[in-house]
């Protein structure tokens, strides 16, 4: 794509955990948006330390 003249932007929203959890808490709690949901969603939230420790990292 760059070769073609595109050029290509990588950014990271970055969002506390806090936040995170907030919204998560939101979807669950809504029913119109509970069909959002996933197993993915949890455990991306178990995770987050995790996560931000290795975003951190580099």
């Amino acid at each position: 794509m760059s070769e073609n003249g595109i050029i290509i932007i990588k950014f990271f929203l970055h969002i506390s955990k806090d936040e995170q959890r907030r919204r998560l808490q939101e979807r669950i709690q809504d029913p119109t948006k509970q069909w959002k949901i996933n197993e993915s969603d949890l455990a991306s939230h178990r995770n987050w330390d995790k996560y931000m420790g290795i975003y951190e990292r580099y």
